[in-house]
């Protein structure tokens, strides 16, 4: 029997967003799972926009970060794009603290975070 996606994924244009359908992101064996699916997902090469919607996530683990990191590098490497948004406050904190917050882009919201990056596609932007 297949487990039931980690991941909800919703499709606005170019842009995926991702959505965790679980508070906490500690346990070994659903780090692993969500690493499979974001790999799954980023090698299709349908979903390089992404934008991962933290505000149902309550807490991660350092393994979680790492996933984050890889799955930034894949991004990197095919042309992608990986934004965060919707982080709580105290989630947050263990981006600053282990000094994340400069690699990766947050939004407060994914309106926000989807509004910023169909501003990119505008050809008079520059990137």
């Amino acid at each position: 029997m297949e487990s039931e996606s980690l991941l909800a994924t919703d499709k606005q244009g170019t842009v995926t967003i991702l959505s965790f359908r679980q508070a906490v992101a500690l346990d070994a064996s659903v780090i692993e799972r969500l690493e499979k699916e974001f790999s799954t997902l980023i090698g299709t090469g349908e979903h390089r926009r992404l934008i991962l919607d933290f505000s149902s996530l309550q807490m991660i683990s350092s393994r979680s970060l790492g996933v984050l990191l890889n799955i930034r590098k894949l991004l990197d490497d095919t042309g992608g794009v990986m934004v965060i948004a919707g982080v709580d406050p105290k989630l947050y904190r263990v981006f600053k603290i282990t000094h994340l917050d400069s690699l990766f882009e947050f939004h407060p919201d994914v309106e926000t975070a989807l509004t910023g990056m169909n501003r990119s596609d505008d050809p008079g932007e520059s990137s």
